[in-house]
This record gives structure tokens, sequence and C-alpha cells, in this order.
């Protein structure tokens, strides 16, 4: 699920370059791209061939999402989505936290989680409990996956709405 976000976050960027692209020059140009780099030397030479029509205020202000400029969220998006795109698996771990509650401690209604039956340890005797179960999922590094996908989702929505207006 973290590839597939990605991807349509990465595809909105790349739309809003195509329109950029066709507004500031006229017409709808091929091989347009967001770019992500992290050199401005790249930018300057593959990132510019990705802007193909669009004019210079604009490339400036993509130049400032880059991850030489300081933008974490563009670099961890470019990451995230080419892991998933080339087939590799995004490394991750976690930890869980398993409560049961067991109706003979206290009234189960107002508790989260499954009810189930299960044998008490000592009688044996059938007892309605109810599991919950709570976590974290994170990335190698020690990330929470929710918060990383969070800031990347709320770049590409601030990049977007930063451009409404030209259109």
């Amino acid at each position: 699920m973290v590839g597939e976000i990605c991807y349509n976050l990465r595809c909105a960027l790349d739309y809003l370059i195509y329109a950029l692209a066709e507004l500031d020059s006229g017409s709808p140009q091929k091989g347009t791209q967001f770019p992500i780099m992290d050199a401005s030397r790249d930018f300057a030479g593959r990132g510019k061939s990705m802007l193909i029509g669009v004019n210079a205020a604009h490339v400036t202000a993509i130049e400032r999402l880059q991850p030489y400029m300081g933008c974490k969220w563009s670099g961890r998006l470019r990451d995230l989505s080419n892991s998933d795109k080339h087939r590799h698996i995004i490394p991750g771990g976690g930890n869980s936290r398993i409560t049961v509650h067991s109706a003979l401690e206290k009234d189960l209604a107002p508790i989260w989680g499954v009810k189930r039956k299960a044998p008490h340890p000592l009688t044996g005797e059938e007892v309605d409990v109810k599991v919950y179960v709570s976590g974290e999922i994170t990335f190698a590094d020690g990330t929470l996956v929710t918060d990383t996908l969070h800031e990347i989702k709320t770049g590409v929505a601030d990049m977007l709405r930063h451009f409404e207006p030209n259109f």
C-alpha cells in the first residue's frame, strides 16, 4: 500500500508539470515529469530536461522542492517510489501490543476489540474475552510509516495549492 500511495502522489506531481508545461508554452510537451534531484548540477542538467516548456518562475519554484535545497519529503517520495517501481520490498518493522480483557474482570461492552470465547486458564470454563491489537509500523530507519506518508502527502498538497492560481 505504501508503494501505491507514493505512486499516486508522484503521478500528481508529474501531471502538474505536464499541465504547467502546456500552460507556459501554449502546447502539450512530451517527456515532462517532476524532477527530484540530490545535487544542483543534476537539476541543471537532467532535471531541466524534464521541465521542457515550463517557464523560469515555475522552474525556480520546483527547484525549491529538491532534496539538495533541504526539502526532505520530495527525496523520501522519490526513494519510496523508486523502490516500489523496481519491485524492491521496502524494509520495515514496528511493534505491536495485544491486550486481552476478560468478562470475569469487567464489563466488556465499552471496550474496543474482537469478542471471542476462550478457556479460563485455571478452570477451563468458556469465558467471554475481547482482544485488542494495536501497534506501529515503521520503516527500517525507525520513522513511522503514517508520519512519513502524511509529510509527503502534505508536501504534495501544498505544492498543488501553490500552483492552483495559475490555472
